[in-house]
């Protein structure tokens, strides 16, 4: 049976994965919109507007290890599909919410859904890709969470005016019901990695072929391909089992059995870095910008400003994409993140040449859009390598327990920043703790104990003492 090209089947996917991604994009965009807008018999004071503002990042961190177990355990495309259904409901909960408790509550599990969509959907698509093009593949994907956040800020300035908060939200969560109903006309088959997993093959094999028929390649996907052709054949009795289209599989490791080699905690350590040093140094620049626009950028640009610098995303997502397929992941990622640090140690040193009238800020406009390119760019990278690093049956909790990184850095990050600005009266402080970060992120690539592209984590796993049979060769 002949790997996936990457063609039509993948569009369709991705047009559901996409989605998912760009509302979460808007949402998150949203939500710090309208909390000045919330009625006023909520009593609603600073803390509690920190509350409903970090809501949605305390469901994310519940949601992300949550759906990834049952992702492992029941399938992706199951997951996939109930994370989306839930995560509209609750959207639109979220609009009809008459209270702080109701808006909070419905927040977090609005936050749990997403949560686990996201890598869910990611690791279907990583799946589903040919391994030539998955990194093409997710970095498309992320660029609708550029998207998405792009459309929030051109969609508020109408909606937010004119028809109120809930709306706007409702305008946010819409495409997930379209997702919805879109879904079953794409005939989305369920990852053939997982299925070959768990011991289904002979449903591996039809799921491939489908894959390959839906892009042109085959010409009778209905077939279930010959396990021969689909298992590699090493001469073991484990293998004879899984190619002969039995539901058993030889008995798997659990993750955290498989961290417990050396080359399993040099594995866990660099990622924990990896995904903190990423969320810590891109969410700080984020929640950065508005204050450096507001103060030094012309009333006139501060718009197009903010907008250019969420438009230049979109390259790094891209560039992510490419150069991971082209140049290996870690090397990729280490590359962006030393690129980064040196782009924001460049902004410190520009912003305080701006207070003293010695540059322009229409040079550090243009850094700064380079530094959010770049500080982008590791996000999309790790995506793509924290799943192949980790075998199928534990893939999607592994990179769930990575994303928990993540949003705690992006719920720490904004204060430390603002901290700092109050603290100093030079900005260089604050681009040093961020160019700090990207450097012991470029640090913790180099640490990283494999390169994932081309590896077959299932062959290869963490910590095993010898190569397991990996089911289905994609």
């Amino acid at each position: 049976m002949k790997p996936p090209d990457f063609g039509a089947y993948q569009h369709k996917l991705l047009l559901i994965v996409g989605v998912g991604m760009a509302v979460d994009g808007m949402l998150m965009f949203v939500v710090s919109l309208i909390l000045p807008e919330l009625p006023e018999s909520w009593e609603l004071d600073a803390t509690k507007r920190g509350v409903l503002g970090g809501a949605i990042f305390l469901g994310m961190c519940a949601g992300a290890p949550l759906w990834g177990d049952v992702s492992d355990r029941v399938g992706r495309l199951t997951t996939m599909n109930l994370t989306l259904g839930l995560a509209f409901g609750f959207g639109l909960l979220c609009a009809l919410a008459n209270s702080f408790w109701m808006f909070f509550a419905f927040e977090i599990a609005f936050g749990t859904c997403m949560g686990g969509f996201i890598p869910v959907a990611n690791t279907l698509l990583l799946e589903c890709s040919p391994a030539d093009a998955s990194g093409h593949s997710i970095g498309i994907a992320m660029n609708l969470f550029s998207i998405g956040a792009t459309t929030a800020s051109v969609a508020a300035g109408y909606v937010l005016p004119a028809f109120g908060w809930s709306w706007l939200l409702v305008f946010a969560a819409a495409p997930l019901g379209l997702s919805l109903l879109a879904a079953p006309s794409l005939r989305l088959v369920e990852s053939p990695t997982w299925l070959a997993a768990h011991g289904r093959v002979q449903d591996a094999g039809t799921a491939l072929g489908q894959i390959n028929a839906a892009n042109g390649t085959v010409s009778n996907p209905g077939k279930a391909a010959d396990a021969a052709s689909v298992v590699p054949h090493n001469g073991g009795s484990e293998h004879a089992s899984v190619a002969s289209g039995e539901s058993r599989a030889p008995p798997k490791p659990s993750l955290l059995s498989l961290l417990m080699s050396r080359e399993g905690v040099q594995l866990a350590v660099s990622l924990g870095l990896l995904w903190g040093c990423m969320s810590f140094a891109y969410y700080g620049i984020v929640f950065l910008l508005p204050t450096w626009v507001d103060t030094r950028v012309p009333a006139e640009w501060t718009y197009p400003a903010i907008s250019l610098t969420a438009v230049a995303e979109i390259p790094g997502n891209l560039l992510a994409g490419y150069c991971c397929d082209r140049f290996g992941r870690r090397a990729s990622i280490g590359a962006f993140f030393s690129l980064a640090a040196a782009l924001c140690l460049l902004s410190g040193l520009l912003s305080d040449a701006i207070d003293s009238g010695t540059a322009d800020w229409r040079i550090e406009l243009v850094v700064i859009c380079c530094l959010k390119a770049m500080v982008t760019a590791p996000f999309t990278s790790l995506y793509i390598l924290t799943p192949e690093a980790f075998p199928t049956h534990v893939r999607n909790f592994a990179l769930g327990l990575s994303t928990v990184v993540t949003r705690v850095g992006g719920t720490v990050t904004p204060a430390v920043g603002q901290l700092l600005l109050e603290r100093s009266t030079s900005s260089l402080p604050t681009f040093l703790v961020y160019t700090t970060s990207c450097l012991v992120g470029a640090l913790a690539a180099a640490a990283l104990p494999f390169e994932t592209l081309g590896r077959d984590a299932d062959a290869h796993m963490v910590g095993a003492s010898a190569p397991v049979p990996r089911g289905l060769l994609l």
